[in-house]
């Protein structure tokens, strides 16, 4: 049988446990060490945690807008960009320093197709960000009466392949914003946040017409489960995907320093 090896920990342990001079504080002080020592290695948990949570509130502010507006007429598309660019914000600053607050499985690939992500951590981060937006239209659907979650639900409004173009393209110039404040040393401090949900914002009041401005697969995906309606989905996980992508190489050909 192959023998284990021992980390410091337990030989430190050992020592404490063959001391004849050991306490029971010590022991007590020993095993809260040892629990902390746990969750401090357990960092992909505490990111899981914040990009789950993090894209429910994402979901459930921004559709909620617009179920919102479909059943009241109260929000209007400036509204409703305003809304998803302001939880936008709000986020980064909440959750940035925990996993990145990438809310949005597009911009978690851009991290790692230029290695700000490692691929070990790739599928924890989309799951948790599909579950959180799935989570957050589930709960829409039984919150909001008297409108049907499909009002949240992608469609493109006329050619699907121009609104693929479209979401390539606001995709693009996400990860370009985000690429230039969150990664770049040289960026001012700071900044990303305001970055981030500005240039969602911005997008959301002209694309919103064109293709429906979702920029993230999660938060189309989210509301097509609920609703079992998946035209035209393929249009709002390949095109952000690409976008993205091409948005943080073209930021780190042109502009990063290696």
């Amino acid at each position: 049988m192959k023998k284990q090896s021992r980390t410091p920990f337990d030989l430190e342990k050992e020592q404490y446990v063959a001391s004849p001079q050991t306490k029971k504080a010590d022991m007590e002080d020993l095993k809260a060490t040892e629990i902390n020592n746990i969750f401090l290695e357990a960092t992909i948990y505490k990111k899981a945690a914040a990009e789950l949570v993090a894209t429910f509130i994402l979901v459930f502010a921004g559709c909620g807008a617009i179920m919102v507006d479909t059943r009241d007429k109260s929000l209007n598309s400036v509204g409703v960009s305003a809304v998803f660019g302001l939880v936008i914000m709000a986020l980064v600053y909440t959750v940035g320093h925990v996993s990145g607050a990438h809310i949005n499985p597009a911009v978690s690939i851009a991290f790692a197709s230029v290695g700000k992500l490692s691929l070990q951590e790739l599928p924890v981060y989309i799951i948790s960000q599909i579950v959180g937006a799935t989570a957050a239209a589930a709960a829409l659907n039984v919150i909001i009466t008297k409108v049907s979650i499909n009002a949240a639900v992608n469609i493109p409004p006329g050619n699907p392949w121009a609104s693929l173009v479209v979401e390539i393209i606001i995709t693009f110039m996400l990860c370009f914003v985000i690429f230039g404040t969150a990664t770049d040393p040289k960026a001012a401090s700071g900044m990303v946040g305001i970055a981030a949900g500005g240039i969602v914002a911005c997008n959301g009041l002209y694309a919103g017409a064109l293709s429906g401005c979702s920029m993230n697969p999660a938060r189309s995906l989210g509301p097509a489960l609920i609703a079992l309606n998946f035209k035209g989905l393929w249009v709002y996980i390949l095109g952000p995907i690409f976008g993205g992508v091409c948005g943080a190489w073209f930021y780190k050909g042109i502009y990063m320093e290696e």
